[in-house]
């Protein structure tokens, strides 16, 4: 599976980044909410997260970055600790979505 795992400061840079879906380099000391306008859209209640509650989850974002075509899984989750970072995992769900899609427009023509 595809992933990228980002560490986001509470004032919104990355600050570390792990994964394959895009290159380190290119996000490390960015900002994620003008790297992502996902996040930015999101950045008040992103900051509301508590560590011991529960965590943000959105399936199925369509190209939530110029470089990322397809379709995303998002979770988001507030980190304990003094700095009380935020986490935000990117999986690649684009296969699972066009076979979904597939399906679901073979079931429609079926019903017609």
């Amino acid at each position: 599976m595809t992933t990228q795992t980002l560490l986001i400061s509470r004032s919104g840079y990355i600050l570390k980044s792990a994964g394959n879906l895009l290159p380190g380099h290119w996000l490390l000391h960015h900002c994620a909410r003008q790297t992502f306008p996902l996040v930015e859209s999101l950045w008040p209640q992103l900051l509301g997260l508590r560590p011991e509650g529960p965590g943000l989850q959105l399936e199925c974002v369509a190209q939530p970055h110029p470089r990322l075509s397809g379709f995303y899984n998002f979770s988001f989750r507030q980190l304990g600790g003094r700095n009380n970072y935020l986490e935000l995992s990117i999986h690649c769900r684009t296969q699972q979505a066009i076979r979904s899609r597939k399906e679901a427009q073979q079931r429609n023509e079926s019903a017609l």
